[in-house]
């Protein structure tokens, strides 16, 4: 059985796996993977220089758009609800890191797309966007949306990997 399908996009080098297998967690699978990279000090793929989890995908609408951010938001935060965790104790802040690609003609106003977004975020929560605890990332890629929750994106040099590689080099090891 496939656990990937890889899915060509009409942007420059760029590629959607979307995962087949849902219980593989796209967003902690990606985070793993950058940590893994931080940790091993190695480059795992000789072409990727971005990975960006998507955790849930629509066409492109505000509608759409809400109703997959409170998804996402809902899903991230589900272990914290059922343990009964408060906000305040763990993941007390967070930031929207919002990204159009080929969406020249989009019809998604950036500021009501935040805003929705971060009418979606649970109570206890507020804005730090130059580290937070919490990134909601939201990609629009042509007509395709797609969001995720994650933790420790700032730290992880945002997923880029030849940047978060070079931010482990010494001067002794350059």
């Amino acid at each position: 059985e496939q656990r990937f399908v890889v899915d060509h996009m009409d942007g420059k080098a760029m590629h959607l796996i979307r995962v087949v297998d849902k219980s593989i967690p796209i967003s902690q699978f990606v985070t793993r993977l950058m940590r893994h990279t931080l940790t091993t000090k190695h480059q795992e793929t000789r072409f990727t220089h971005k990975i960006l989890p998507m955790s849930h995908t629509c066409l492109s609408s505000m509608e759409n758009l809400k109703k997959i951010a409170r998804e996402a938001i809902d899903q991230f935060f589900a272990p914290e609800k059922e343990t009964a965790k408060k906000a305040e104790t763990k993941n007390s802040t967070f930031a929207v890191m919002y990204k159009t690609r080929g969406s020249k003609n989009q019809k998604m106003d950036r500021m009501d797309v935040i805003n929705a977004v971060v009418d979606c975020m649970p109570e206890g929560f507020s804005v730090n966007l130059d580290n937070p605890d919490v990134s909601v990332l939201v990609q629009v890629i042509g007509r395709l949306t797609g969001v995720a929750v994650v933790a420790g994106f700032n730290s992880l040099s945002g997923f880029n990997i030849r940047t978060l590689l070079a931010s482990t080099k010494t001067p002794e090891t350059s």
